[in-house]
């Protein structure tokens, strides 16, 4: 089996002492060591960018050597996201009921199901919407009867009919919607994709049902579920560790079949990131098993370069996704990897796929029919105003 061996990155004491923690490796000597290192800021910003507070807090909270201010900071923050966690479990109940009500065949994927099934509960995984997936056939009834809900659709912000409504539905895979007086959002999918790798079609994949206070939530199942974490963790370049370890606990509960994972993505042409992903578990998490060694028989060049890349956006100084846009050091890099990471076929979209966004101006233009050529000469305008104002 090839290692990693290539790669030198050093830890900082502050993600040093997070995946120690995520491990349940923090013994005295370890800590002590690292706690004179510690800058208490910089390990809160981590805390956050990882989304792994309840993990750190539960190990924190009761240790006698962390400063009063920082517990405090970290006690606040994980009430707030426990109070949002449990009102988007509520949520999550009533939408599947609306939608069963109605006889509408759906799958909630991460979020809660994720939540109580690795986790141990609804309130132990922080995550920021509901994903709601769902057939395109169903799209519009759906899309109804959120809005009959109490919710207000905020992505796309245009009104999608003709040009733009075709366009959107080929270069999109989403609606956002968000109900202010709960204040939860929900990301309705229509199908699961992203550049150049896709996700088998909503009536090709196995689901199950999780019971939570006597209903019901329908999920992926589990080997599904984790070859879609897979995929998500991987498009992201793993930038968060929550991603991580969200697989790593669905392999440690024994709560997935990793050869059949591999199996399912040989299917879908994405193999390659399967083994990225068992590559920075070694790495990162220095977790082995016989079937992760005989998967990672497996490896190629390709997929050892993929976890190279990624392992460095882990241990970057900032989040991938953090807003930094064309003028982020990372920006090249990440357009190398989504290349090297797309199926085959795909590398141009892979590239390119999210970098011409004409859609950005549906919302101040509305071209007549047979003149949506328009929106390409108008586009680079965009262009120069997004690079003049970023914004």
């Amino acid at each position: 089996m090839q290692k990693l061996s290539d790669m030198h990155n050093k830890y900082s004491p502050e993600l040093s002492l997070i995946l120690l923690i995520l491990q349940n490796q923090l013994n005295n000597t370890k800590f002590m060591q690292l706690l004179l290192q510690i800058r208490w800021d910089y390990l809160y910003t981590l805390i956050i960018r990882h989304r792994v507070i309840e993990q750190v807090y539960s190990k924190l909270k009761n240790t006698p050597q962390i400063p009063a201010n920082f517990i405090a900071k970290l006690r606040q923050t994980n009430h707030q996201i426990k109070f949002n966690l449990l009102n988007m479990h509520a949520e999550t109940i009533r939408i599947t009921r609306i939608l069963e009500e109605h006889d509408l065949p759906y799958i909630i994927v991460k979020g809660i199901p994720l939540a109580i099934e690795i986790y141990g509960g609804s309130d132990k995984r922080q995550c920021k919407d509901i994903d709601l997936w769902v057939t395109p056939d169903n799209l519009e009834k759906v899309q109804k009867l959120l809005i009959n809900a109490g919710y207000l659709q905020t992505l796309p912000s245009y009104q999608l009919s003709g040009y733009k409504k075709n366009y959107y539905l080929c270069h999109k895979h989403d609606l956002a919607f968000f109900h202010s007086e709960r204040k939860v959002e929900i990301e309705l999918h229509f199908r699961l994709e992203y550049f150049g790798i896709n996700f088998f079609k909503f009536n090709q994949v196995a689901t199950q049902q999780i019971i939570s206070n006597k209903d019901q939530i329908v999920t992926l199942q589990h080997d599904y579920h984790v070859l879609y974490l897979m995929l998500h963790g991987a498009i992201h370049a793993w930038s968060r560790l929550r991603w991580l370890h969200d697989i790593y606990l669905y392999v440690t509960q024994d709560k997935c079949n990793l050869t059949n994972v591999y199996q399912l993505s040989l299917e879908l042409d994405c193999s390659h990131i399967v083994l990225q992903t068992l590559s920075l578990l070694d790495k990162v998490y220095n977790y082995q098993t016989p079937e992760i060694n005989q998967l990672l028989s497996k490896i190629d060049k390709r997929s050892i370069l993929l976890a190279q890349a990624a392992y460095q956006f882990i241990v970057a100084d900032y989040e991938l996704t953090g807003g930094h846009g064309i003028f982020s050091k990372m920006f090249f890099k990440y357009r190398f990897y989504l290349a090297k990471l797309a199926a085959k076929g795909q590398r141009h979209q892979a590239i390119f796929g999210d970098l011409f966004k004409i859609d950005r101006l549906f919302p101040y233009f509305n071209l007549p029919r047979g003149c949506e050529f328009g929106y390409y000469l108008l586009y680079p305008l965009w262009i120069i105003k997004y690079i003049i104002t970023r914004k």
